[in-house]
């Protein structure tokens, strides 16, 4: 008698996960080698920023020279700006420090690591939202897919931050919907967050009308402990760092032939820096005033504050305004390339966690699936703007109940 192991289709889902996992190995191995061999050059850049910074002099314009010390040069700096290539936040300065000692190529397999526990961390704390088996493989797929897309190499190979904004609002997606009684907790790890990315604070800063005054509560301490933070090394750092911004954006930094990549070629692909003001930029060969581009993030929040309605469900509620920060984020005028869309795996998280999957498998939004991998594959910009389109419309799905969700405790 055969055994019911051997099936035919049981074979064949096999040889396909082995496949699969051999080709995921395979990219692994890879993009790790080259990362460690010729990239983390924005790790390298905040390493020496970092070091600027307790030495407490301006990290944002800090050039090397003929007699600059090794640790201090960033083979990345274009000396001829007033600003070097530094624009993380003071408080990310702070949070790097433990990983400014031992050798370049320690560095560099450290922040690795560290990118991949991060991602994969994350992943595990959806999952854990949901009892549905359904919805962890859609997770997992979503994941999966995320891991071997031109985004995630790009984060790897430079060595970004996004993926520890994301990790951190998925713990306080988790304890806002499923933990009200950490709520404090839950604002405030939001409100630290949005000193780490400006842009974060769309997600906080409108729980300020809300019923949940201990998240807007949270919030306010998060965000004042962010910014203390590093006042306690450098007390005008904060100066240093929105004076270097300003010089940074109105000096429209969308010289392509500036920006170097991993094989230190001096262009970079067309439509890959996704924010607005850079393909204004690259197209017409004008760019938008900034006021006007900070106006427009003002009104979007105003609007999604009206028509999310503070009384309906906090998943909603977060998700929207997962929205509304993502397009803060491309109306930042500073460039924007791909690695910066791995925040979408938060919001993409929601949705699945949220709506029923026999409407999301007929959402007329899946209409854009085939450009949006193609895009995301290749780097473009359009994925960008296809991704916050299909979450837009995507929106309503939200609302259902049929969530399969696991209320246990974050603890």
């Amino acid at each position: 008698m055969r055994s019911p192991y051997f099936t035919y289709r049981n074979i064949i889902c096999l040889l396909s996960i082995l496949f699969s996992t051999g080709i995921l190995i395979l990219f692994v191995v890879s993009i790790s080698q080259k990362a460690l061999t010729d990239g983390m050059k924005d790790l390298q850049t905040r390493v020496v920023g970092t070091r600027v910074f307790l030495l407490k002099e301006n990290p944002y314009t800090f050039h090397r020279d003929s007699i600059t010390s090794e640790d201090f040069i960033d083979l990345t700096d274009t000396v001829d700006w007033t600003v070097n290539r530094l624009t993380v936040t003071p408080l990310a300065l702070v949070l790097n420090i433990p990983f400014i000692f031992g050798s370049v190529i320690v560095q560099r397999i450290i922040w690795l690591l560290f990118q991949w526990v991060l991602l994969i961390g994350t992943l595990f704390i959806f999952i854990s939202m949901t009892n549905s088996k359904t919805k962890k493989r859609y997770l997992c797929g979503l994941f999966a897919f995320i891991s071997i897309s031109y985004i995630w190499q790009t984060h790897l190979i430079w060595g970004q931050l996004y993926i520890l904004y994301a990790f951190l609002l998925a713990v306080s997606y988790k304890i806002f919907v499923f933990d009200k009684s950490r709520d404090l907790l839950s604002g405030f790890i939001v409100g630290f967050t949005s000193c780490l990315r400006p842009t974060m604070g769309a997600i906080w800063a409108p729980m300020m009308f809300s019923r949940r005054k201990a998240f807007s509560l949270g919030g306010v301490l998060g965000f004042l402990f962010g910014i203390l933070l590093p006042i306690l090394i450098k007390s005008d750092i904060w100066f240093d760092y929105f004076s270097s911004m300003g010089i940074y954006s109105t000096s429209q930094l969308y010289l392509y032939e500036k920006i170097r990549t991993v094989s230190e070629s001096r262009e970079i692909m067309l439509g890959s820096n996704s924010s607005l003001q850079g393909i204004i930029t690259y197209f017409f060969g004008s760019s938008v005033n900034s006021l006007i581009l900070v106006v427009s993030m003002g009104l979007i929040l105003v609007f999604a504050i009206i028509v999310s309605d503070m009384k309906k469900r906090n998943d909603l509620l977060f998700f929207i305004f997962c929205v509304v920060m993502l397009l803060w984020e491309v109306l930042i005028p500073a460039p924007r390339l791909p690695y910066s869309d791995i925040i979408f795996v938060v919001p993409f998280s929601i949705l699945i966690l949220n709506a029923n999957i026999r409407q999301l498998n007929w959402n007329r939004a899946n209409l854009f699936l085939p450009f949006i991998a193609y895009f995301l594959f290749v780097g473009s910009a359009a994925a960008t703007y296809l991704l916050i389109l299909y979450l837009i419309l995507s929106i309503p799905l939200v609302k259902k109940e049929d969530r399969g969700v696991n209320t246990q405790s974050l603890i």
